[in-house]
């Protein structure tokens, strides 16, 4: 009995390190099996994984969170880029258009050339000329209009060109001049006050139709205006001279009645 004790205590102490720590676990488990674990053992345990899993965790998950983010970023910023310029384009595009809207149906800056319209307004003068004033009543007489050239070039001007002049005569009325005077319906026309002293060359009677309008300029003996390009339509018209607004010294509203 002594000698096999022995055989088998040599060869458990000559077995592989790997068996016997195998041997040893698998003992471990049989007492654990066998033997009862106890409440204390139980909660300490759980704490203890618990504690480690709260070290390790919010590592692990931060590490992911940061990562996730940096991609996402790399994404958006060529979208962010995109998404930018497409809202400075659309910006841009609004302003122009706004601009052209305002210059084409409300107001717009126009220079006076030459001085067919001494001295009420002379040349170089800078005005503001409005359009929304006819969309709402007639043109009135005296008031100081810009309007396209037609028919034929003459005296430099070409069709097309754009000139300023003031209404004289109104839709169906018979305008004519004699001995310097200007007379509406064979009445003489009050205008001393507008018309430059000098000649104002005879013209013989002419009637207007429901959209013309008999146009002088202020300085009658060089202005080009209807008694040699006719009557202008109301089709012509490009707007009302509004305000002076250069000279500095000069500035103004433009009104029959000053």
């Amino acid at each position: 009995m002594i000698n096999e004790e022995e055989k088998v205590t040599e060869s458990i102490a000559d077995a592989p390190e790997a068996v016997i720590n195998e041997t040893n676990a698998a003992g471990e488990r049989a007492v654990t099996k066998e033997q009862p674990v106890s409440g204390e053992q139980t909660a300490g345990e759980n704490q203890a994984m618990a504690g480690k899993q709260g070290k390790e965790m919010p590592t692990v998950k931060a590490a992911g969170n940061t990562s996730e983010k940096a991609v996402e970023n790399a994404a958006e910023k060529p979208k962010s880029r995109k998404r930018d310029i497409l809202e400075t384009v659309l910006y841009l595009a609004v302003v122009v258009g706004i601009c052209l809207l305002f210059i084409r149906f409300v107001a717009y800056r126009c220079v006076v050339e030459g001085s067919s319209m001494e001295h009420y307004l002379e040349d170089k003068d800078n005005l503001i000329a409005e359009r929304i004033t006819y969309y709402f009543r007639k043109p009135e007489r005296f008031e100081v209009i810009i309007f396209k050239r037609e028919g034929e070039s003459r005296h430099g001007q070409e069709k097309g060109d754009s000139l300023i002049k003031r209404i004289i005569g109104l839709p169906g009325e018979t305008v004519s001049i004699s001995n310097g005077k200007v007379s509406i319906n064979g009445k003489v026309l009050e205008e001393d006050h507008y018309a430059m002293a000098g000649y104002t060359s005879a013209m013989e009677p002419v009637t207007l139709g429901e959209d013309e309008y008999f146009v002088l300029g202020d300085n009658r003996d060089i202005s080009l205006d209807s008694r040699y390009i006719g009557p202008v339509k109301f089709s012509a018209f490009e707007g009302r001279a509004w305000i002076r607004i250069w000279p500095m010294n000069k500035i103004m509203v433009i009104r029959p009645d000053n």
